[in-house]
């Protein structure tokens, strides 16, 4: 079978900068490995502040077309160069730049942060897992490649149609039964999105400051 690989850009604020024609991207050289391949991370560093103004001391925030007009520009980039077709963006833009902009955060994303975790024999899946058939065959596609090793799934929502689904894969296929607990122990691997998104920030975060390390750049 052979390997995938991903590609991600993703776009963190620059606070006080001001935009200077075009942003650089960069690569994080730290791929992360997942069971199917391995995900290379882009990012870029948004300026905050169109530009410096004459009249006022305070730098000119963006304009909602303006920024909408110069983010196509860089997504742009960031496929022809990079060829990274998902653009996300960090809590940080979102909240100062761009609140309106909804997204999903990748499953390759998520692959990366579990793999990150090991070693574990058991796993908790918590209530957000349980709004339908989608996130079901998410869940068994993200559990396959350690089934083979795990002792333990453990349910801690509330039951329905994708826990019995879970339930009676787990079953038939491996021999193993879904336990149900709403206790969850500390320092247990828990399967959360937030937890995935926080990880990718962390991981493109270091990247940046290793990148610091080597130039004049300003950490952030």
């Amino acid at each position: 079978m052979s390997k995938r690989q991903y590609h991600i850009f993703y776009l963190m604020m620059q606070a006080d900068g001001i935009y200077e024609k075009s942003v650089e991207i960069h690569e994080v050289k730290r791929h992360l490995p997942i069971p199917s391949g391995s995900v290379s991370l882009y990012y870029a560093l948004w300026p905050e502040y169109r530009r410096k103004s004459l009249l006022r001391k305070k730098p000119k925030e963006w304009k909602v077309l303006e920024l909408q007009k110069e983010l196509e520009k860089l997504k742009g980039r960031a496929e022809c160069d990079y060829d990274c077709w998902e653009m996300l963006y960090s809590r940080q833009f979102q909240e100062k730049a761009w609140p309106m902009a909804a997204q999903d955060l990748p499953f390759c994303i998520l692959q990366a942060w579990l793999y990150a975790q090991r070693p574990f024999d058991t796993l908790y899946l918590p209530e957000e897992w349980n709004q339908g058939m989608q996130d079901a065959e998410q869940l068994m596609e993200l559990l396959i490649p350690y089934l083979p090793r795990l002792k333990q799934v453990v349910w801690t929502g509330e039951e329905g149609t994708v826990s019995e689904s879970l339930q009676n894969y787990l079953y038939e296929e491996y021999g193993m039964i879904l336990l149900f607990d709403r206790r969850i122990p500390d320092g247990a691997v828990v399967i959360r999105r937030a937890q995935a998104w926080k990880f990718l920030d962390a991981t493109v975060k270091n990247g940046y400051n290793t990148l610091v390390n080597y130039g004049n750049i300003r950490r952030i």
